[in-house]
């Protein structure tokens, strides 16, 4: 500001996308995160599973609303929209 101070404008707390993989591997970190808050006992994390991974995957299309529509009530494309 004016003054020099800074000041607070957002604290955005959430999870990325990729915060399931943390219990797929044996580590919640959400609930560990939890218990710290509330000062509750941490236990060391058990050894992790390996071998996991974890995958996002998204299409981003542009449809006729009609096409949409005919996956959505029959499960698949009746007739494809020019």
């Amino acid at each position: 500001d004016k003054h020099g101070q800074y000041q607070l404008i957002e604290i955005n707390p959430r999870f990325p996308a990729w915060i399931y993989l943390s219990v797929g591997v044996n580590r919640n970190l959400p609930l560990t995160l939890l218990k710290l808050a509330l000062d509750q006992d941490i236990e060391p994390f058990p050894e992790p599973q390996t071998g996991i991974l974890f995958i996002r995957y998204a299409i981003e299309n542009i449809v006729p609303m009609a096409d949409f529509e005919s996956v959505v009530m029959s499960g698949g494309l009746s007739n494809l929209s020019q």
